[in-house]
């Protein structure tokens, strides 16, 4: 009658395997960094955004002959109403550097002609608006400037190290 019979396991076991898989789970996670996983399928996607409104911009000079500043009317959206100097960040802005951005994207999706839909490009995958810089043309002395493209990214505070920007 003493001899006992085991179903199962003992609490103690139980609870070595659950102590032993935490600290492979914190291990592994501490490895592998979910978020930087996470921001660099954002960058991936502000890579794409960016060079199909680089396309667009190629299809609109061609098809009105123009340069970018002149297609948006602008030399510098980003520039505008102090975007460049934000200190805070424009994740979700509305305001004027929202708004000079989608009007600059408007201009030259319709300098292409209904060639490009740029209407889901409306903001980073942060939710900062991208910020454009018109530079071709803008200074008599260095005609040879490049247009550039710049998405805010993580912090959505134009400069740092995350911004990430496409010359055209």
């Amino acid at each position: 009658m003493n001899k006992r019979e085991s179903n199962g396991f003992t609490l103690i076991e139980l609870l070595v395997v659950i102590v032993v898989i935490g600290i492979l789970s914190g291990v592994l996670i501490s490895v592998i960094d979910p978020v930087k996983i996470y921001n660099r399928g954002k960058y991936a996607k502000a890579t794409a955004d960016m060079n199909k409104f680089a396309s667009a911009v190629e299809i609109a000079r061609l098809n009105t002959g123009l340069t970018l500043n002149l297609i948006t009317g602008r030399n510098c959206t980003e520039c505008l109403n102090s975007c460049r100097f934000a200190t805070e960040s424009l994740i979700g802005d509305t305001g004027d550097c929202y708004q000079n951005w989608i009007a600059s994207r408007n201009a030259v999706q319709t300098a292409t002609g209904g060639q490009v839909d740029l209407s889901q490009i409306t903001r980073d995958p942060w939710g900062s608006p991208y910020f454009l810089d018109e530079n071709e043309s803008e200074y008599p002395a260095d005609p040879c400037r490049r247009d550039s493209i710049r998405s805010l990214g993580p912090n959505g505070i134009p400069g740092g190290g995350d911004d990430l920007r496409l010359t055209m």
